[in-house]
């Protein structure tokens, strides 16, 4: 008997469950929780922001992550200056633990380098660096995991 994965369990097997945050705007010289983790821990395979709307002059992005359980924040992507880049650009995680967020137009997935074990808590994003927000900067970020507690599950904020 054969038996045929459809494209989302592939996709699944080779790169985990995947949680999208529709694009939106970034916030203003403040920070926004853009995931949630709940229900026990999770392998946090990769996270990805894809700029739809440029993003105007003098902002920094960074990425922390803020547990549940009370300890202090971590960050996961230290300072980007993310000035004036245009629409298509991605960010992603660095393969240095809290290195800075990396840029690209064409992304690199550098696999299990980028691996992260998170408890309960939230994924946050800080705008910083002065600029102003303007009406119109769109930002989407897709969170690829796998559950390393059988009820640990991402949603997005």
């Amino acid at each position: 008997m054969t038996h045929m994965v459809d494209s989302d369990g592939v996709r699944t097997w080779l790169g985990g469950v995947i949680v999208q945050r529709a694009a939106a705007l970034h916030p203003d010289q403040t920070s926004a929780d853009i995931f949630s983790i709940a229900g026990g821990r999770i392998i946090l395979l990769g996270l990805v922001g894809h700029v739809s709307v440029a993003v105007p002059a003098n902002h920094d992005y960074s990425l922390f992550f803020d547990p549940d359980n009370g300890d202090g924040n971590v960050t996961l992507a230290s300072t980007l200056a993310v000035d004036s880049d245009p629409a298509g650009t991605y960010y992603r995680l660095n393969t240095v633990n809290a290195g800075a967020l990396v840029a690209e137009t064409n992304i690199l997935y550098d696999g299990l380098a980028m691996m992260t074990v998170l408890d309960a808590g939230d994924i946050v994003w800080t705008v910083g660096g002065g600029g102003t927000v303007g009406t119109t900067t769109r930002v989407a970020w897709d969170l690829f995991y796998a559950p390393l507690d059988a009820a640990a599950t991402v949603v997005t904020s």
